[in-house]
């Protein structure tokens, strides 16, 4: 079971509390990933000495000091999606508004592997993405890779883009 909460701190923010619960007598997989999703415009900020572009990112102007990589979000209405390990928080501003997002800078996979556990990963791996994946969990025991497989199969070639993936996780 996944519960959420809200409260309104004394400062008038809003926190958002997230709990998973296995209430089943079966061991349960689950993998945390949060997703923020914020308008097109302003400014996005979060700590990290580097940030890895993924979809339709490739070149987009990050900017990196203090500590964090900073980027000004244009106005084009493309998805954009950015892999980065955010340290435990990440923000985005906008019309003199702030929105900081904070959490547990949790090392779940190496939790896993500490704890004698396999690792898999899948949902949202693609080509821009996985060789990150992979330099980040070298010891990841499986992918689950389909809708964008086959999608860069529809432009590539299957056997092309098969050897694509294969060298991401070399």
């Amino acid at each position: 079971m996944v519960t959420s909460s809200l409260e309104i701190s004394s400062c008038n923010a809003i926190i958002i509390r997230y709990t998973i619960i296995n209430e089943s007598d079966k061991e349960r997989q689950v993998a945390p990933w949060e997703i923020s999703r914020v308008p097109n415009g302003g400014i996005v900020f979060f700590q990290a000495k580097e940030a890895v572009p993924a979809n339709n990112m490739k070149g987009l102007p990050f900017t990196f000091e203090k500590g964090a990589a900073w980027y000004v979000m244009d106005q084009a209405k493309e998805n954009r999606k950015i892999n980065a390990d955010g340290k435990g928080w990440l923000a985005f501003c906008d019309n003199g508004l702030m929105f900081i997002k904070k959490f547990e800078d949790i090392k779940a996979a190496e939790a896993a592997r500490e704890a004698g556990l396999g690792l898999n990963a899948g949902h949202d791996l693609s080509l821009e993405n996985l060789t990150f994946l992979k330099q980040q969990i070298p010891w990841m025991d499986e992918v689950s890779i389909g809708h964008a497989l086959v999608c860069d199969a529809l432009y590539l070639g299957l056997q092309t883009t098969i050897e694509k993936y294969k060298e991401c996780l070399r």
